[in-house]
């Protein structure tokens, strides 16, 4: 099934699905497995204001992952972050984030890249 099939297919929310980078990371990470991005889909789009949703009806509960993926994680995207920071310019959206979407800024480095050149930009926020 493709990620548009999966984005599309019958969620019970009145706006548009949240879909962060991590879930799509970790759907990537594990080879596309659609059951995982559906449940994170289904588990960050359902309306809790009302109970724990369907964990909570099926008597189960998310576990976060360990304290110690999550600090090599850190330290991976750290390392990576410096290998591309001495290759190209770097441009954090997250760091510099002033609220709301980054699509006009993202334009605005666009057009100033010259033919051939190169930006590197991390965790933009699109609004599609």
């Amino acid at each position: 099934m493709s990620l548009e099939a999966l984005l599309n297919r019958g969620l019970e929310t009145e706006r548009s699905p949240r879909l962060v980078a991590t879930d799509v990371a970790s759907w990537l990470r594990l080879e596309q497995c659609d059951r995982f991005l559906r449940f994170q889909l289904e588990y960050r789009n359902e309306n809790r204001a009302d109970g724990g949703g369907f964990l909570e009806e099926l008597d189960v509960a998310p576990q976060p992952l360990p304290s110690l993926l999550t600090e090599s994680g850190g330290k991976f995207e750290e390392e990576i972050l410096a290998r591309i920071a001495e290759l190209f310019p770097l441009v954090s959206c997250a760091a510099e984030r002033k609220g709301g979407p980054d699509n006009s800024r993202l334009l605005e480095l666009m057009r100033r890249l010259a033919p051939g050149d190169t930006v590197a930009v991390t965790q933009p926020r699109l609004q599609v």
